[in-house]
């Protein structure tokens, strides 16, 4: 996990002059697209020095990614890991995606390992959960962002039935929170060959969450690729 770390710390600070220079070498050879859906490419995923277009431009730096991304007529991006990007990165992205006119998609709430569990009632955890989602947002108004993905892990000696009642109060105590900032918690549901530890596994149990707060502040993420392994 230290090693992981410490990679997702250095492509955080990635882009180099000559991969710069490719960048706009590769720019220039692709044309632009009209899509007929808002496509929104990744800017690393599972990591950051994963990003969608890495091949292409020979960089992970996420502003030449952005660049691309506008210049072949995408709607927007989606960076699952912004939060371990320095705070430097995440305003400069911000800039340049106001600059193109690029929607951001949704990012992950919490760093791995996922240590916050909101299927818990232990003391302190709805304090660090209200903490970690205060930072969530914080960060969506810096880069203008909305979607927060919302994913946790089990416990495995405590019944899926009471971890999830758990879910909806927890979610219950920072939804307002939510709604006063205007961002929305997206429930997302982890297929277990993917993630055998995730607590919402299932499209029925993802809904059933979401159903239970009832607000424009906790949405369902419908991830196809989960829905069709699960479902």
């Amino acid at each position: 996990m230290k090693q992981k770390e410490q990679r997702m710390a250095k492509a955080a600070h990635s882009g180099t002059r000559h991969g710069m220079a490719r960048a706009g070498s590769a720019a220039s050879k692709l044309k632009p697209q009209k899509w007929k859906l808002r496509i929104a490419p990744h800017l690393g995923f599972p990591d950051l020095d994963k990003p969608c277009f890495l091949e292409t431009l020979g960089t992970a730096d996420p502003i030449e990614h952005i660049r691309l991304i506008a210049h072949l007529g995408f709607a927007g991006v989606l960076d699952n890991n912004l939060k371990y990007r320095p705070v430097a990165v995440q305003e400069r992205m911000a800039r340049e995606l106001a600059r193109h006119k690029l929607a951001l998609g949704c990012f992950v709430n919490q760093k791995r390992p996922y240590t916050l569990r909101w299927g818990s009632n232990e003391p302190g955890m709805r304090a660090a959960l209200r903490k970690e989602v205060r930072a969530s947002i914080d960060l969506a108004r810096r880069v203008n962002g909305r979607n927060i993905v919302v994913v946790t892990e089990r416990d495995r000696a405590a019944p899926l039935w009471w971890e999830l009642g758990n879910m909806v109060d927890n979610l219950r105590a920072v939804q307002d929170m939510a709604e006063r900032a205007g961002v929305v918690l997206v429930v997302e549901h982890v297929n277990l060959p993917r993630r055998p530890d995730n607590l919402v596994t299932r499209l029925g149990d993802a809904w059933l969450v979401v159903k239970a707060l009832n607000s424009p502040a906790v949405k369902l993420m419908y991830d196809t690729e989960h829905v069709q392994v699960m479902d």
